[in-house]
């Protein structure tokens, strides 16, 4: 008897049990709310690989660069570096260790699916720590980038989506990377829209990529704060004439920056087509 009353009064348990089982498949088994719950997970991941980025580059120039600066022996440092990357040259490919990687990366996104190799990852992320953290002439913007796209392809690749979806999950990491590291959430969308998504815009890959960039802020003000990494002066439209002047501005930068690429490959290719005599 007493079992009978056992078993009936589990039945209710074990029906809701069922049930709450039932709705979590069919959350997750929807494609877009799945999308949602990995660009929070990548958010997140690309976030902290960023920080430990940031935060190891930062060290090594405050124990190498700092103590010299001011003095001649400042430029030490950086020899110090460039040794160390020709070191590096010989543990990972050249083409892996040195040179400008960011075109390559969005030959990667966009010809390739997104599909990027750890090795060539690790390769790229310990040249660019030692740049930077060696007093280098570089930015972050692009090493951060592609950190944080890793973190999406990884996640991708772990998961088994098509190279398609894989190039949503890259976008979320690079959006997440740039909005965490210079405290700037809109940006990193637009930047990852940009550079990852620019032939195949949806609003279902959009809406993945924007919780991304505001988990990686939200990760990012919680370890480092809510400063913003650039202090811009207050601003007033005084007159609409101003827009003409901003128009002309934006023309004229688009050219320069137009001329400047060309003029950069022209002289990488001219000095690549030099046959210069073998010393004796």
């Amino acid at each position: 008897m007493e079992e009978s009353q056992k078993e009936s009064s589990s039945e209710p348990i074990k029906s809701n049990f069922r049930r709450l089982v039932h709705r979590i498949y069919l959350l997750f088994s929807n494609e877009y709310t799945f999308f949602i719950f990995v660009a929070i997970l990548i958010g997140f991941l690309g976030e902290l690989t960023n920080f430990a980025f940031i935060e190891s580059y930062q060290f090594i120039y405050s124990k190498a660069v700092m103590p010299l600066w001011g003095s001649p022996f400042v430029i030490v440092s950086t020899i110090g570096g460039g040794l160390i990357l020709i070191l590096l040259s010989f543990i990972f490919p050249p083409s892996e260790a040195l040179g400008y990687s960011f075109p390559k990366f969005l030959e990667r996104i966009n010809l390739k699916g997104g599909v990027l190799k750890p090795k060539e990852t690790i390769a790229k992320t310990v040249a660019s720590c030692v740049t930077l953290g060696f007093g280098g002439s570089a930015g972050q913007e692009g090493p951060i980038a592609q950190i944080g796209g890793a973190v999406g392809s990884f996640v991708g690749q772990i998961l088994r989506i098509s190279r398609n979806k894989i190039r949503v999950f890259v976008a979320c990491g690079v959006a997440a990377g740039i909005a965490a590291t210079f405290n700037a959430p809109i940006t990193g969308v637009l930047f990852a829209e940009e550079i990852a998504l620019l032939r195949d815009f949806k609003i279902e890959s959009f809406v993945p990529i924007v919780i991304s960039s505001a988990i990686g802020t939200i990760t990012s003000r919680a370890l480092r704060g809510d400063t913003p990494i650039f202090r811009v002066p207050l601003y007033r439209l005084v007159s609409y004439k101003e827009l003409f002047f901003y128009a002309t501005l934006g023309l004229v930068t688009g050219l320069l920056a137009s001329g400047f690429i060309k003029l950069f490959y022209w002289t990488k290719d001219t000095f690549v087509r030099l046959e210069l005599p073998p010393q004796e």
